[in-house]
């Protein structure tokens, strides 16, 4: 189910090249304040990508509504894909994944869903 969510929100997606600067920026129209900006179009769509894994994360962490995106609804309580994206997020920051510590504490080095939760 998430994977589908994240295809269905990222097929949507527009870009454009600045003038300014000749860099590409893209954004996700339906999910509010998903944007990314990049020296290529590659790079702008994995940028892109990586904003909206964090903003499903920090809506979830917030209980916040995820929208509807071409009919895929993704509920993240009921979702154990959940589970496994907050895992990747944790090791492509170098942190070891939640292996249910209950240390929630911002000014400590902890994971990344303990700060996710302390928000």
């Amino acid at each position: 189910m998430l994977v589908q969510y994240l295809r269905a929100a990222m097929h949507p997606a527009r870009y454009e090249i600045l003038e300014d600067d000749g860099s590409f920026f893209g954004e996700i129209p339906e999910c509010r304040g998903v944007h990314a900006n990049a020296c290529t179009l590659e790079e702008c769509r994995e940028t892109l990508e990586e904003v909206l894994e964090e903003w499903i994360l920090l809506r979830a962490s917030r209980d916040l509504p995820l929208p509807t995106i071409d009919g895929v609804e993704l509920n993240v309580k009921e979702d154990p894909a959940f589970a496994a994206l907050i895992n990747v997020q944790e090791e492509k920051e170098g942190n070891q994944p939640n292996q249910g510590e209950s240390d929630s504490s911002i000014g400590e080095q902890g994971h990344f869903r303990d700060w996710l939760t302390s928000i």
